[in-house]
């Protein structure tokens, strides 16, 4: 089937807030699906600019960080909840403010995520160029750095990788990089893969396959050696079954997007589904865990 990139409109949110409140407040547009946050500071004060896809759902979650800022008020009394601006802006507005705000990131000693306009020389031995657009994924976000230094630890040479949610493509460029001898990445966004496709070309990946939708009967059963989900502890919960299916035994498993507060939770899943948790990263409050297959299920 072939994909029809349609444009599409955001709310951009504007918050003012206290800079010790930029994390807690950038994590929860986030959490609401903002496609990136814009963080400005000035001394001790931060403005944050979210941006959520105008659609069936964005009254609802603009309702939601209202009464979310409510709560903050009554914790950090300096801050006013009133202190929040929403305009309707274009996605090609969005891609310009967030490209000039997106800087090389480095996640580690060997790896490195910029934008492709960067042209320093870098002595990291994996350089990522990730084209900045409405799909999440630069690698400015913490669960996207976690799943990434997991990735540099657990993908071998010639492992076979399935990224569910890709996103911008990072981490299906990363585990390419990385020495996998095949790729599939997948995604429900259109606009997403149109990004993703774009970045596969400008790092010259060629042993990606990406593809349109979820898991399904087209995704092989018992195949990959790594499976990496970076959503949220709902859709893991929800796709779960259909996840652990596509795993080898003694594979590796790396799950991410979720709160350390749910740390418990992933934890039973994991141990209830046959898969041995061997590595957890934690990053303020968001953690990305690492498991490893023990059973065929």
């Amino acid at each position: 089937m072939k994909i029809s990139p349609h444009k599409k409109n955001f709310l951009a949110v504007r918050i003012s807030a206290p800079s010790e409140l930029s994390d807690p407040i950038s994590n929860f547009l986030t959490e609401l699906g903002s496609a990136g946050v814009i963080l400005e500071e000035k001394r001790e004060q931060a403005v944050l600019t979210g941006f959520i896809p105008e659609n069936s759902h964005h009254k609802f979650k603009i309702k939601r960080l209202k009464n979310y800022l409510d709560q903050l008020e009554q914790i950090f009394p300096r801050f006013s909840s009133h202190q929040i601006k929403i305009d309707k802006v274009k996605s090609v507005d969005w891609s310009k403010n967030w490209r000039k705000n997106f800087k090389p990131i480095e996640i580690s000693q060997k790896i490195l995520v910029k934008p492709p306009w960067i042209k320093k020389k870098f002595p990291h031995g994996i350089i990522i160029d990730i084209y900045p657009q409405m799909a999440f994924g630069t690698g400015e976000h913490a669960t996207t750095q976690m799943c990434l230094k997991l990735l540099e630890k657990f993908v071998k040479p010639k492992s076979k990788v399935l990224d569910l949610g890709t996103g911008s493509g990072i981490l299906a460029i990363a585990a390419s990089k990385l020495g996998a001898s095949e790729v599939v990445a997948l995604d429900v966004d259109s606009d997403a893969i149109e990004n993703a496709k774009r970045n596969l070309k400008l790092n010259k990946v060629n042993n990606v396959k990406l593809k349109w939708g979820s898991l399904n009967s087209k995704v092989k059963s018992n195949y990959f050696d790594l499976a990496v989900a970076n959503l949220n502890f709902t859709e893991i919960n929800n796709i779960f079954a259909q996840l652990k299916r596509r795993v080898k035994l003694k594979g590796i498993l790396i799950l991410s997007g979720l709160l350390n507060s749910e740390q418990p939770r992933i934890k039973n899943i994991l141990k209830s589904n046959k898969f041995k948790f061997i590595r957890v990263i934690n990053r303020k409050e968001w953690i990305a865990v690492a498991s490893r297959k023990t059973a065929h299920n």
